[in-house]
């Protein structure tokens, strides 16, 4: 599925477009005629098939000056792909995909537009009425929404149906999951909480072979940093839910002096180090899997009490080596709960105690490597350098992490990047985070739909702000190691990219059949005779950001400059206002703009009126001979140019 084209009627946010088509796509034309009802669909005979790579089917640019509403058409584009998955809609549209798969156009209307004409149109197609039976869904059809700008209506929309890769959406969904697990409160900092689930979405990937993709592009960070975030307001919680289920011998124990979860451990061999609070990291969370109710009816009664009595016995308080401490804790636990036969989860808890166990044998095998060049730990602090030597533990211990921070995220990722490198890497970061492994080990894209484990052949990626605080030089190579890494990532789909930017150095890399123009003062225009691709970037700042009116300098630089012209033309000039006129002209770096003032200046220096003045102010007679001296300078170089090009064409 690919979409080309959506019809806004009457959508409440889009006012400003109401009545609008929007043409999405560079195959095919398309348009509207609301008189008649009736639907053109025309091929673009100019468009390149596999010009943007193999599994790429085409890529958008919508451009246009703040507040021209490409923000407001893309999530507008969400708006209705959910509608159709949902099967409801709250206002009238239509949207004219074409199906790779069945080779044909398809026409998805609400009630409005059913009887929609379309008269001419060489594919097959069909009109889909929205909601009027599970078929009408786009089930294998997936969006993917990426920006690196926050906003507040990205972090209060729910997009069921999107996998939602902003800022906001990513605080708000973080947020969300942890507070539904209980291992945060209303009271945290959901901004630290992001950043602590984006590290590990960014670390995963770092490891990854994916990484080597782009390695050119972005340097790969030279140290991770591993923290231990406290297990204090986790435990606190875990205590309170126990309370609640008002059980004496539960109370009893809860109520002995100094009591917490992990004072059993006090005597072990090595406690009081990082591994050993990663250790009791771990039999927090075990706790909190095994013993905390799920549901208000789920009964953990009996659970918590082998819990308990199992941190009662006493043999934990012999000094023993930890590993073998927590490894017959947790052995005891699980062998009492599964030999209890009023328990039916046995398999849920044997499967939930052995993924502990394996994560603290794996601790255990590789305690030595903590202690090596490669591993530098400092109190709760653990940095471990990047490279080819620690890929397998970084990868692993990540895996283990994984499976057992469910409960509690207990560690937090730090790099040694700049705010710019953090941000393009996170992007790619995210993308790759839509993969998922399915039931049968294949990749697919089956992350935030509620249909399951469906595969997806169709991927709609939309990027909003896409230069957002990226250097020019990245800017240029941006779409090109996209394009590439898409096309690496997700060689299962079809892939159909829109990209929202300001940058006329992006812009360059889009023919002009695939760009989309809006400006707030004048009507949308969908195609522009400017030739943007491979076109200087000067002449696409001027037309295709609508600057021709306003020139290609700032605006203080602009009044500044009439200013002196101005002060220039006037009648009477103090000496040290002329210094000062000069010294702003020797700021000025086009060297028309410059010149064109010097002439000003020096007529105006050269004055009678002026020249008095001078006699008793020698330093005035020194700068104007210094701007003489500059003229002169630029003048020779000038010839010396001249010169060179004359002999270059004479002998070459």
């Amino acid at each position: 599925m690919k979409l080309l084209y959506i019809w806004n009627e009457d959508y409440l946010n889009m006012e400003k477009y109401n009545k609008t088509g929007f043409l999405l796509n560079s195959e095919y034309e398309v348009k509207y005629s609301e008189q008649d009802n009736r639907l053109i669909i025309e091929k673009n005979y100019n468009y390149v098939p596999s010009f943007w790579g193999k599994n790429i089917l085409d890529v958008m640019a919508v451009v246009g000056d703040n507040g021209s509403g490409k923000t407001m058409l893309l999530n507008y584009l969400m708006n209705i792909i959910n509608s159709i998955e949902v099967g409801e809609y709250s206002h009238e549209f239509f949207a004219v995909f074409k199906s790779e798969d069945e080779k044909k156009i398809k026409i998805y209307v609400t009630s409005k537009f059913k009887y929609i004409e379309v008269p001419y149109c060489l594919d097959q197609y069909s009109i889909v009425e929205i909601g009027t039976s599970k078929d009408t869904r786009i089930q294998k059809y997936k969006v993917g929404y990426f920006t690196n700008a926050l906003t507040l209506n990205d972090y209060q929309k729910n997009r069921n149906h999107i996998f939602d890769a902003s800022i906001g959406g990513l605080i708000r969904g973080d947020f969300e999951e942890n507070y539904e697990m209980h291992y945060m409160d209303l009271n945290d900092n959901i901004i630290l909480n992001y950043y602590g689930n984006q590290f590990m979405r960014t670390t995963k990937f770092i490891f990854s072979t994916e990484m080597g993709k782009i390695q050119t592009l972005i340097r790969r960070p030279q140290k991770i940093q591993i923290l231990l975030n406290s297990y204090r307001v986790n435990e606190e919680y875990v205590i309170s839910e126990l309370k609640k289920m008002d059980n004496k011998e539960i109370n009893d124990i809860l109520a002995k002096p100094k009591f917490d979860l992990e004072f059993c451990f006090r005597k072990m061999k090595g406690y009081g180090t990082l591994v050993s609070k990663l250790l009791i990291s771990l039999i927090i969370n075990l706790f909190k899997e095994i013993c905390i109710p799920v549901t208000s009816n789920d009964n953990r009664i009996e659970e918590t009490l082998i819990f308990l009595r199992t941190l009662e016995y006493k043999g934990f308080y012999l000094d023993y080596d930890m590993f073998y401490t927590i490894t017959n804790f947790i052995e005891n636990i699980n062998r009492s709960v599964v030999n209890n036969k009023n328990y039916k989860n046995h398999e849920y808890y044997n499967r939930t105690c052995k993924k502990y166990l394996n994560f603290v044998a794996w601790i255990n095998k590789n305690k030595d490597y903590f202690n090596s060049d490669s591993v530098i730990i400092s109190n709760e602090l653990c940095t471990i350098e990047v490279n080819e030597k620690n890929e397998k533990f970084m990868l692993e211990l990540l895996e283990h992490y994984e499976k057992t921070s469910f409960a509690f995220p207990y560690l937090k990722f730090n790099f040694g990047l700049s705010a710019g490198e953090f941000n393009f890497l996170n992007l790619f970061a995210n993308i790759y985070s839509i993969l998922e492994n399915s039931e049968k080990g294949e990749v697919s894209v089956i992350k935030n739909t509620y249909i399951g484990g469906i595969k997806c052949t169709d991927l709609l990626l939309i990027f909003d702000e896409a230069d957002l605080s990226l250097h020019p030089r990245w800017q240029q190579q941006y779409l090109y190691w996209l394009l590439k890494f898409i096309e690496s990532v997700f060689p299962m789909c079809r892939v159909h990219i829109l990209i929202a930017t300001h940058s006329p150095i992006m812009l360059s890399d889009f023919p002009q059949d695939n760009v989309i123009y809006l400006n707030h003062k004048e009507e949308i225009s969908m195609k522009r005779e400017v030739k943007t691709f491979g076109s200087n970037i000067h002449d696409l700042f001027l037309d295709s950001f609508f600057l021709s009116d306003s020139g290609t300098i700032g605006e203080f630089a602009e009044k500044k400059i009439n200013q002196i012209v101005e002060q220039l033309n006037e009648d009477e000039l103090l000496e040290n206002e002329m210094e000062d006129i000069s010294k702003i002209i020797n700021f000025v770096g086009d060297d028309l703009i410059r010149n064109q003032l010097l002439k000003i200046y020096n007529k105006r220096a050269n004055s009678p009126l002026l020249y008095k003045k001078k006699e008793e102010n020698s330093e005035s007679v020194d700068m104007t001979i210094n701007l003489l001296k500059l003229q002169k300078e630029q003048i020779e170089r000038m010839i010396k140019e001249l010169e060179q090009r004359k002999y270059d064409k004479n002998y070459n």
